[in-house]
């Protein structure tokens, strides 16, 4: 039987409270506040081979990559962005609480 992995990240989304009564003029106050995040199925079905041949640095590189064309958003209201990822294989369960629920982007079709 073959061992497959898949790959998670989760990630912090902040709010700027300083934005909601910003006019538009001038610099936009910051009053950032984290809002809690998110977990991401990021990749489903990574073998054996490709997990040993990326290694740490290289799922790293792929979990920002995938994080950054699909999720990851900063403007003067709110941002989110990658804190962590993890590797698991498949059929082990997902990082997240029972009570968190994952995005899965591995299906999302790619922007171009």
């Amino acid at each position: 039987m073959t061992t497959l992995f898949n790959l998670f990240a989760v990630s912090q989304y902040m709010e700027n409270y300083g934005a909601h009564d910003w006019d538009h003029n001038g610099e936009c106050p910051q009053y950032w506040k984290p809002k809690g995040g998110t977990w991401y199925l990021l990749a489903t079905g990574l073998s054996v081979d490709e997990v040993t041949q990326m290694g740490g640095a290289g799922l790293h590189k792929l979990a920002m990559r995938l994080m950054r064309d699909n999720v990851e958003h900063h403007n003067h209201y709110s941002e989110e962005y990658m804190i962590d990822w993890e590797i698991r294989e498949q059929g082990a369960g997902t990082p997240a609480e029972e009570w968190e629920t994952v995005v899965n982007i591995w299906d999302v079709p790619k922007r171009t």
